[in-house]
């Protein structure tokens, strides 16, 4: 991506500044074009304030008055976005992709040119953070307690049902290992 500057673009003055500080900046017609590249490339406006030499309030004063600069920068933020978010979706349902073809002969003695696909796991941190995300109420990874909740001692009844069920277990899997000719391992 060529970031240069063409020959004789439209050059807006800022207003003069009485203030002290930085010089009134500048503004050229082709940052329209630069912004929105810079923006695809996942800039954001600190950065983006930087590659054209000027404070975030300068660059926040350049997206309200001049609305083709604030619309270019829309549209490459939105671009970039969509396009990780359809990377992220992807990567989280998995999939597959052409690595290549091969000849095969068939049963005729005709050589046939077959395609060769790779299947692409689903990758499960991008589907825990899809749904944290998307849905942070059912999928969170943080336990909230509403005002209502409590944490408190387990009481003695819950103790003494939570030991008979497991004494449960350990028969039912005793039994199990019967069944199967295991040893029983204590």
């Amino acid at each position: 991506m060529n970031y240069e500057k063409t020959s004789k673009p439209k050059v807006t003055k800022m207003p003069k500044n009485n203030h002290k500080g930085r010089p009134a900046s500048l503004y050229h017609s082709i940052f329209a074009k630069q912004v929105k590249q810079l923006c695809l490339l996942g800039m954001i406006d600190n950065e983006i304030a930087k590659f054209f030499d000027i404070s975030v309030r300068t660059l926040n004063r350049w997206k309200h008055k001049y609305p083709d600069f604030w619309q270019s920068m829309k549209a490459g933020k939105t671009i970039a976005d969509s396009k990780i978010a359809h990377s992220l979706y992807q990567s989280a349902i998995g999939g597959h992709y052409i690595e290549g073809e091969r000849p095969i002969i068939d049963s005729d003695g005709n050589i046939k040119i077959i395609k060769l696909r790779k299947q692409v796991p689903p990758n499960v941190t991008a589907q825990k953070y899809w749904l944290n995300n998307r849905q942070p109420e059912k999928w969170s990874n943080h336990n909230k307690l509403s005002k209502k909740e409590s944490v408190t001692e387990p009481s003695f009844d819950h103790l003494k049902n939570l030991s008979a069920v497991m004494k449960k277990s350990r028969e039912r899997q005793n039994q199990l290992r019967i069944e199967r000719c295991l040893e029983l391992g204590h």
